[in-house]
């Protein structure tokens, strides 16, 4: 097995880069509070806030107006503004940092693949609920390695998902997590995004890309898998570089 280690350069772009989008995903979660919009409704002859919580305008009533709710109203419209000027300031710095990681030759992971990972990372859900596993996780132990593997180790035209289904999995939105709550995160990705017919723990998309949703058994099974590959993969690196030194 070939392995490429990082030159220093390309080590110094990956630490900004996870820095960077560290800072983009805690502000893309916290805005998560201040979407929809707050205004005020006449009902009974009185004015009452009421926050709208959907493009469709469903929401709630926060309280006749007062001084509170004045003072509700102006905070919450405040932060709304703070938080999207934040998370517009970090994604252009990202679309930036993008070019940078290209230009290193660090940016390895196929765009579709990071499409999906970083949707389910919106939702809080990857690396609790849902974890990648299969070739694809092999990108994950080049970074924790620093360095590459040989490009034939890596390719695939698929992409396994293991699929924690005892804690009951949780959206943003609170509605527990089914397959198809799943599926319309993919569909996020990518809107070409289908389960297919006869396989229904797979999606495909219209390039023919297919994402597996394996369901984890017993409580066991994950540990222990990953146990394995994490040995492996370290007495291969040991392997290696006795080899070559």
């Amino acid at each position: 097995m070939g392995l490429i280690e990082f030159t220093d350069n390309q080590s110094r772009f990956f630490i900004d880069t996870i820095q960077l989008y560290d800072a983009w995903i805690d502000a893309f979660r916290k805005g998560i509070a201040y979407r929809g919009g707050m205004h005020w409704k006449k009902a009974g002859g009185k004015q009452y806030l009421f926050k709208t919580t959907d493009r469709y305008g469903n929401g709630k009533s926060l309280g006749p107006m007062s001084p509170g709710t004045q003072e509700i109203k102006a905070e919450f419209q405040k932060n709304k503004q703070q938080v999207e000027n934040r998370i517009k300031t970090l994604k252009n710095r990202l679309k930036d940092q993008a070019r940078f990681c290209k230009a290193a030759k660090i940016s390895r992971v196929p765009r579709i693949v990071t499409s999906v990972l970083r949707e389910l990372d919106k939702h809080a859900l990857l690396g609790n609920n849902i974890m990648l596993i299969g070739t694809n996780a092999l990108y994950a132990y080049e970074t924790a390695a620093a360095v590459f593997f040989d490009r034939q180790l890596t390719a695939t035209q698929d992409m396994d998902i293991l699929w924690d289904i005892r804690p009951k999995l949780s959206m943003v939105s609170d509605n527990k997590t089914k397959q198809s709550d799943l599926i319309n995160i993919l569909k996020k990705a990518d809107k070409s995004f289908e389960i297919m017919d006869r396989q229904r723990f797979r999606a495909v998309n219209s390039q023919g890309y297919m994402v597996d949703l394996v369901k984890r058994s017993f409580s066991g099974c994950f540990q222990t898998t990953l146990s394995i590959m994490v040995s492996i993969v370290l007495l291969r690196f040991e392997q290696e570089w006795r080899n070559h030194g």
